[in-house]
């Protein structure tokens, strides 16, 4: 497997755009891993017969479910101006605002050169031994539940908490405790991926989300459903892969690079 970050133009629909892009890189399967990027235009299929029309530009948050073949239709999901999150199928009409950069984590392809344009990022090969245990530790910090908002991050080998691989802090749009929760754990989840982890364990002082994640409690929220379906899909791309809830104290690391993310975004 490898990872490549793709840039489709503006003025474009990004899907049609996307699957032109793959194609020519010889990409004959994939998943993304991250997306950013405005449209116009949007259209979404959300359910069985239902079309929604949202006003204005809205960002891209995520692209889930396969990007290749043509029964293939990736789940969408946007924010509109407001701070409102919707996913569905992105119907006609959709067009890019601005530049799109994706990381696509690609599973089978091609002997083929990449064109301009296209950076290949890492390979998952054998740079994170297969075999070893890794640990993943996340928060997510909202000032105001919604208000500005911040994530944090921390990698490291089980048993070497001393010597993080990743350690990271990074702003995020204003938004609630709940989402920045869900945003740290999809966030690092991506970092094990492209690491090459393939045994993790995930710790989180967030008991709703560990339970949310493990089953145990139903998710209802709109706000919360895409981005619990994203998590599920990438731990599933784990050999082995637990979400375990830990008290805060011992989460004090992801929550102060949390908290950092949220000073960062308010300069």
């Amino acid at each position: 497997m490898r990872l490549v970050m793709l840039r489709l133009p503006a003025g474009e629909n990004p899907l049609p755009s996307l699957r032109t892009r793959l194609a020519g890189e010889g990409i004959e399967a994939g998943f993304c891993l991250s997306v950013t990027g405005e449209m116009v235009g949007v259209h979404l299929r959300i359910g069985e017969g239902r079309l929604r029309r949202i006003e204005g530009e809205v960002r891209l948050l995520a692209l889930n479910g396969p990007l290749t073949g043509a029964a293939d239709e990736p789940i969408v999901t946007v924010c509109d101006r407001d701070g409102a999150v919707y996913a569905g199928v992105l119907a006609d009409g959709a067009t890019l605002r601005s530049e799109a950069e994706l990381q696509i984590l690609v599973t089978r392809s091609r002997e083929t050169p990449p064109e301009n344009g296209a950076i290949a990022v890492r390979e998952r090969t054998a740079d994170t031994p297969a075999e070893a245990g890794y640990v993943l530790q996340t928060d997510g910090a909202s000032k105001g539940n919604p208000g500005p908002a911040g994530i944090g991050f921390v990698l490291f080998r089980a048993g070497d908490p001393e010597n993080p691989i990743v350690a990271r802090g990074e702003p995020i749009e204003e938004t609630t405790n709940n989402v920045a929760e869900y945003r740290a754990l999809i966030r690092g989840l991506q970092e094990a991926l492209l690491r090459g982890v393939a045994r993790l364990e995930v710790r989180t002082d967030s008991q709703l989300m560990a339970r949310q994640v493990s089953g145990g409690y139903r998710v209802t929220a709109p706000t919360i459903l895409p981005l619990h379906a994203e998590a599920k899909k990438l731990l599933a791309r784990f050999e082995t892969a637990t979400v375990t809830y830990v008290p805060r104290e011992q989460n004090a690391l992801a929550d102060k690079l949390a908290n950092q993310g949220v000073a960062a975004g308010r300069k």
